[in-house]
C-alpha cells in the first residue's frame, strides 16, 4: 500500500514529515491550497512534487498561517524549512533521514 506524504526539508539535511494524504492526487491538490502555488512536478519512476522558495521565517501572517497549518507548533531558531515535497511512499519502509551535523 502506498500513501502521499509531505516532507519539510530543512538545514543539515532534516527532514520532517508533516502531512498524510491518501494519494499524490488529493495530497497535490490540498498543497496547492496550503501553499497557495502549484508544485512542480518531476518523475524519475515516481511522482513527486516539490514546493520551493516557501519563505516561513519571514514573521508575516501568511507564513504563520501556513506554518499552522502544517505543524503542532514550530519554531525556526537555527533555520525553517527550505522546501517541502509530496512523495508516495510505501507501507513499512525509510522514507526520511535524520543528520543534525
Amino acid at each position: 500500500m502506498k500513501v502521499a506524504v509531505l516532507v519539510a526539508y530543512g538545514a543539515n539535511s532534516l527532514e520532517i514529515p508533516c502531512r498524510i494524504f491518501e494519494d499524490i492526487e488529493t495530497g497535490s491538490k490540498r498543497c496547492e491550497e496550503i501553499f497557495g502555488v502549484p508544485g512542480t512536478v518531476r518523475s524519475n519512476g515516481m511522482v513527486v512534487w516539490t514546493y520551493k522558495d516557501v519563505n516561513l521565517e519571514d514573521g508575516s501572517e501568511q507564513s504563520e498561517a501556513i506554518s499552522n497549518k502544517l505543524f503542532t507548533n514550530h519554531y525556526y531558531g537555527c533555520g525553517g524549512p527550505d522546501r517541502f515535497v509530496l512523495k508516495e511512499v510505501a507501507s513499512n519502509e525509510a522514507f526520511t533521514c535524520f543528520d543534525l551535523d
